[in-house]
């Protein structure tokens, strides 16, 4: 058996019981019929190839040097996917939506979650002049200092996939997968062959159907966008300083309280609809985690804790979010060994445990409850923030590690059911 039949969690080593859902497991996934498994476990680590879809330090960083082979996949080549009449593209003169909007279309699709309006575009940039041109667009800069600012940014941004501009859309550095794929010398062809292709839907998913969405479709991400704080977030990732004022340095103080709060959630879930999109798809596995490597590498406590905490304690909240996030940041660098940073690891791992529990189709609803929190961003002090994201009502990290507790059992995927329980349990309404 290579995964459970519960919820579909790879099954990579001798296990009683599922690692992500708990349940119990048939007789044929154990160590009888298992038996060479940790032979081909102590091999597969050498053998590894593929590599992380993302850098270490973001979800939209990623280069050469920085990316790290990951102990999280069996394959040992990049994700690829057959063309079909789904995927032609119009021309790419037009670099417009039409050319990569059945993405979106796929997401509305195997999710069921369909999104008020319309995608924002999304533009694939054929160099890292045009990529640059999107990052400083819109400071308040003259037309010399522009011009300034952006030959530091395509310097910044050799080593970025992509970025999204709420409001504006979402921006392909073309250079980067050209660079990245050498074999191709034309920014036509990145669409057209296997690899290219499949690494740029990867990029799409996680970047605009991850982040983007938590950013156009919850309470919380209209706040951010609405306040700067989103553009704050990129400003650091970009080294974009010269639009400071009194207002943007208090909203960044705002930001940086946020997003300590928010990362396993927003890495997580950002992680969670990539590999989820890239198995509907009919792409191999892209940007998942499992538990095995972690029982194989962190120390035992720390791993019987994680698990605990996760997986099994029934009733959760900020004191056992705060002991993930300490038990994290003690053994951090066996994690980055592994692949990623923790709020990627063990934030995708907390959203397969609400997967099993709540299903697949209600994850982005969970996600929009978690974030149906406003702070009054424009006007609260930055000490009553710092205050209010210490409570677990308005902590998005342990929001979502409560609602992974919501066994909806029979009723999976009906939203409906999944609203009502998180109003009845926890006092989570399902905001606009």
């Amino acid at each position: 058996m290579d995964e459970c039949p519960n919820c579909g969690e790879d099954l990579l080593l001798d296990f009683d019981e599922c690692p992500a859902c708990g349940k119990k497991l048939p007789e044929s996934s154990k160590k009888e019929d298992r038996k060479d498994i940790g032979s081909k476990l102590d091999s597969v680590e050498e053998k590894v190839e593929e590599r992380l879809d993302f850098g270490l330090e973001d979800g939209s960083h990623s280069s050469p040097e920085t990316e790290k082979r990951s102990a999280f996949s069996l394959k040992d080549e990049t994700p690829s996917i057959e063309r079909d009449s789904r995927f032609e593209m119009v021309n790419l003169d037009d670099r417009k939506e039409e050319e990569l909007m059945w993405i979106d279309e796929e997401f509305e699709k195997k999710l069921g979650f369909e999104f008020e309006g319309s995608w924002p575009s999304t533009y694939l940039c054929e160099d890292l002049d045009e990529f640059a041109e999107k990052m400083v667009q819109n400071l308040q800069l003259s037309d010399t200092q522009k011009d300034i600012r952006k030959e530091k940014e395509k310097e910044i941004s050799k080593n970025t996939k992509g970025v999204n501009l709420p409001g504006e859309g979402f921006y392909l550095n073309g250079s980067f997968f050209l660079n990245k794929h050498s074999n191709i010398e034309n920014i036509e062809d990145l669409l057209e062959k296997p690899r290219s292709r499949t690494d740029i839907i990867s990029t799409v998913c996680h970047e605009k159907l991850g982040h983007g969405f938590i950013d156009m479709c919850t309470p919380l991400g209209k706040e951010l966008s609405e306040n700067n704080l989103r553009m704050i977030e990129l400003a650091g990732e970009f080294d974009i300083d010269s639009s400071l004022t009194p207002d943007w340095e208090m909203a960044k103080e705002k930001w940086d309280i946020l997003f300590p709060h928010m990362c396993y959630l927003q890495e997580g879930y950002a992680t969670w609809v990539q590999n989820f999109m890239a198995k509907s798809l009919g792409l191999e596995k892209s940007g998942g985690y499992s538990w095995s490597p972690l029982k194989k590498n962190l120390p035992r406590d720390a791993y019987d804790d994680l698990y605990f905490l996760i997986n099994k304690k029934e009733k959760v909240g900020l004191e056992d979010m705060l002991r993930i996030k300490h038990i994290a940041d003690e053994n951090e660098q066996i994690l980055k060994d592994l692949g990623q940073l923790p709020r990627y690891i063990l934030g995708y791992l907390i959203f397969k445990k609400l997967e099993a529990c709540v299903g697949p189709k209600n994850v982005p609803h969970s996600v929009k409850i978690a974030c149906s929190v406003e702070y009054q961003l424009s006007d609260i002090p930055v000490s009553d923030l710092e205050r209010l994201v210490e409570k677990a009502k308005f902590n998005l990290d342990t929001r979502i590690l409560k609602l992974s507790r919501l066994d909806l059992e029979d009723k999976k995927n009906e939203p409906e059911i999944l609203k009502r329980l998180a109003f009845e349990k926890f006092n989570m309404p399902y905001g606009n």
